[in-house]
């Protein structure tokens, strides 16, 4: 399963959504789902993500390098 989050524009910077269902898509996978891990990714110069990642109890488990240009332009459109 993926799940993801993505704002709208005019929402970008207001952590407290964000953070809301991060923490509830966490919430939800450990209790109800029962699942053991939860995993999730992000580009490394996404520092807000980052920062947005630790205010919802996620932690940072290993780190790798992209060659620019080998990813899709994600939420692009």
């Amino acid at each position: 399963m993926e799940l993801g989050i993505e704002l709208a524009p005019d929402y970008w910077g207001r952590y407290a959504y964000a953070i809301e269902v991060g923490r509830a898509l966490l919430d939800s996978g450990f209790r109800q789902l029962r699942l053991e891990v939860i995993s999730g990714s992000t580009v490394s110069t996404n520092a807000r993500i980052a920062r947005l990642a630790e205010w919802i109890g996620a932690e940072v488990v290993a780190s790798i390098q992209v060659p620019h240009g080998c990813l899709n332009e994600v939420g692009a459109r």
